[in-house]
């Protein structure tokens, strides 16, 4: 499992969260779990497979996604 924190390049401290429930980027200690994102390769059909397709789980949350369903970036649920 890789955990990644997704935070602005100048400031560190500052990263995406779901803490309080919706899509945050804000103040993030590291050791928010809120702020801790899974890689997961995605599953495509082979010949579409590209070497850096994967799915963004939160790991506080582990049914909630990042994802643009809506056309803007949110963490819910997505099913595969």
């Amino acid at each position: 499992m890789k955990l990644v924190r997704i935070v602005k390049w100048d400031t560190p401290t500052v990263g995406l969260h779901i803490q309080n429930g919706p899509l945050t980027l804000d103040d993030a200690p590291d050791g928010w779990w809120s702020a801790q994102w899974e890689l997961i390769p995605a599953t495509i059909a082979p010949y579409t497979r590209m070497q850096y397709d994967y799915r963004i789980r939160n790991k506080y949350a582990p049914d909630r996604y990042l994802n643009f369903e809506t056309g803007q970036l949110q963490a819910t649920n997505v099913p595969e």
